[in-house]
């Protein structure tokens, strides 16, 4: 979503309903909006148990030569096997430096 941009983004989120799949879901269109800001922003999203409890996500942009997102590469874990620490210092930058290696020319 993030790659869309905010206005887009928004447009989509309308009229959509939020419906928790764990008590850690990111519920309603404002705070969607700011973890999608978030993730345009610092340019990758974390997913803490949102999506199923014990499942932790990391997401980076995969982008073409002009910098339009056409994909994304994610890496999944365990919380009780990796730590948020871990999960921005040793698993980020490898996943950054995959989806670089992924750029899609054109």
């Amino acid at each position: 979503m993030a790659g869309l941009g905010l206005a887009e983004a928004a447009e989509r989120l309308e009229g959509m309903l939020f419906e928790p799949l764990t008590s850690r879901t990111v519920l309603g269109r404002t705070a969607v909006m700011e973890a999608i800001s978030l993730a345009l922003r610092d340019g990758f999203a974390i997913s803490d148990e949102e999506l199923e409890l014990g499942l932790r996500s990391l997401a980076v942009p995969v982008r073409t030569s002009s910098m339009r997102v056409t994909a994304a590469l994610s890496v999944s874990t365990q919380p009780a096997r990796t730590s948020l620490h871990d999960l921005h210092e040793r698993l980020l930058p490898v996943l950054r430096d995959a989806a670089g290696m992924l750029t899609v020319h054109g």
